[in-house]
């Protein structure tokens, strides 16, 4: 099947940063399209890839011979099966100091990451690419996020903004209930809906399965599977990991074990909440999203769009994918951007928020058509209760068409936005 191409965001700090580094490692979840961007920004570059078991020429034996016999530049793909080169590449690149000669990809951020530190540390640029923005499955891939967050008041002016899902688009056809329930893993797009299901739990019991096994010894696989399940209908809440593990007959101790392994395989995000009080934000219980609602969706057995119509976890699904695509912008953002969510005692909350440059942008995610002043209510509460802090215009994110005023300083906004450049 010829699957069609879809530009990143991920192209142009790309194309920066390997003018000034030796070597760049792209991480990401598996087929997310880590070597597709590489292999269609390098077209005529040698491309390896590794393998868990097989030592693809030697590598692992002769890590020497092997680095010593490339063609530079070279793409070696899940270099986490093969750490061992690691240290024989740093060498070369202190020997060579030329850029743009390696470029990595890994699909296990703690292994991953853990060999990079300990060989290339200084050495390499560091990327991370998610599932598909929903910009980018238009082919123009565009950063809303950073318009907002450089010029609020502008922003919320903008005539030029558009909502992807209200237009017709030739790059993509599928309706937004349609789109939760497919996901946006790339290699998807071209599938029909009734191999939809089928290829994910293939996905599932491949990759993630079979990457557990790799990062740690978890005996009780089926239990594993129930885990992951039953996380997947917890997305966009809070996490409790007593009451996680009381419903499988695991100890507190084992479920966040077990959801570290989902983190480090990208298949779980993990927001930590806010409190002015550096102590209290570390203790108070961070809320939880999977990373894909096609997956989700198959591990919840929603089995087609019509069901997700009707299903009480459309709400969250919606949420998990508003906040999965902010955090694909967040990386292009001026700054340094923190991210929380925030929940006062009373239960007033804020979804999302970031915090730039010691500016905070309180964001609302409501899977509703025509949001009012009362969804409003936690930005207001967020702004009254820290009235020192410098918060920016509230924006609460939802499958509108128009962006227009529900409060003061606080304004509904499509979610699926795309800024005319």
């Amino acid at each position: 099947m010829n699957i069609p191409y879809r530009r990143r965001l991920l192209e142009d700090k790309l194309s920066k940063i390997m003018r000034h580094f030796s070597a760049v490692i792209i991480t990401g979840a598996r087929q997310v399209g880590k070597s597709t961007l590489l292999s269609h920004h390098l077209p005529h570059v040698n491309h390896i890839t590794f393998d868990p078991i097989i030592d693809i020429a030697n590598a692992k034996r002769d890590p020497e011979l092997f680095v010593n016999q490339l063609t530079l530049p070279v793409i070696l793909d899940e270099i986490q099966f093969t750490p061992e080169i690691l240290s024989v590449i740093k060498r070369k690149i202190d020997q060579q100091k030329k850029v743009g000669q390696y470029y990595l990809t890994g699909s296990q951020n703690f292994s991953v990451m853990q060999h990079v530190a300990e060989s290339l540390a200084g050495r390499i640029a560091v990327l991370t690419l998610g599932t598909l923005s929903v910009s980018e499955l238009t082919n123009h891939p565009t950063c809303w996020l950073n318009s907002f967050v450089n010029n609020p008041t502008a922003f919320l002016k903008n005539p030029a903004a558009d909502s992807f899902f209200s237009q017709t688009h030739h790059h993509y056809h599928y309706s937004l209930i349609e789109t939760l329930w497919r996901g946006f893993y790339p290699g998807l797009l071209n599938i029909p809906n009734e191999l939809l299901q089928d290829t994910l739990e293939s996905y599932f019991k491949t990759y993630v399965e079979r990457d557990v096994r790799l990062l740690v010894d978890i005996q009780q696989i089926q239990e594993f599977s129930r885990f992951v399940a039953l996380i997947a209908n917890l997305t966009a809440q809070e996490i409790n990991f007593s009451e996680l593990g009381r419903e499988i007959q695991i100890t507190p101790q084992t479920a966040k074990r077990w959801l570290d392994v989902l983190i480090a395989c990208y298949q779980w995000t993990s927001i930590p909440a806010f409190s002015n009080n550096t102590i209290k934000r570390i203790s108070q219980k961070p809320k939880g999203y999977i990373t894909d609602t096609g997956m989700a969706c198959m591990l919840m057995h929603i089995g087609s769009t019509d069901s997700l119509k009707a299903h009480p976890k459309a709400g969250a699904l919606f949420e998990t994918l508003v906040v999965q695509d902010i955090l694909k912008q967040l990386p292009f953002i001026d700054g340094k951007p923190a991210v929380y969510h925030w929940r006062s005692h009373s239960g007033a909350e804020v979804d999302l928020l970031i915090e730039v440059n010691n500016q905070f942008f309180p964001i609302e995610i409501k899977y509703k058509s025509n949001p009012t002043t009362q969804d409003a209510r936690g930005i207001v509460a967020f702004r009254e209760t820290y009235p020192h802090l410098n918060i920016a215009p509230g924006i609460i994110l939802s499958p509108v068409q128009h962006i227009y005023a529900v409060a003061q300083n606080c304004y509904v906004v499509p979610f699926d936005l795309i800024m005319q450049l």
